[in-house]
């Protein structure tokens, strides 16, 4: 992860990629922790969040209208955590978090940030 002021971000495209997709997808509704936790997951790749640009401007986040042809093994781990926390699924277990071959350091603390967000709400991150 790249050295920054704050360590909840990957680096300043990511918090400014959340920032303009948090505010473009819940424009009909208030934005939920459930939200900011995926949203706050799939902005942090830029390529993910392209794969996902169908399903992110509804009220909701449609991960069905993902494209993930080719996806690499480190943005699949994302998706999966960010479509886990969105919809309450139980798809990804502590088992799978500590397997250090499906989740990297990096992954890893993202996820951890996404579970604190979905948790607590962005602000008590932020």
């Amino acid at each position: 992860m790249e050295t920054n002021d704050c360590p909840l971000w990957k680096n300043e495209e990511h918090r400014r990629r959340f920032v303009a997709f948090a505010s473009a997808h819940c424009r009909s509704r208030p934005i939920t922790p459930a939200d900011e936790a995926a949203l706050y997951l799939l902005s942090s790749d830029p390529a993910l969040l392209w794969r996902m640009r169908y399903g992110m401007y509804r009220a909701d986040i449609d991960f069905d209208y993902a494209d993930l042809t080719g996806i690499a093994p480190e943005q699949y781990a994302v998706y999966k955590a960010a479509k886990c926390l969105y919809l309450d699924s139980g798809e990804v277990g502590i088992d799978e978090l500590a397997d250090g071959e499906l989740f990297g350091a990096e992954e890893y603390a993202l996820i951890e940030n996404a579970i604190r967000i979905k948790r607590y709400g962005m602000e008590s991150v932020w």
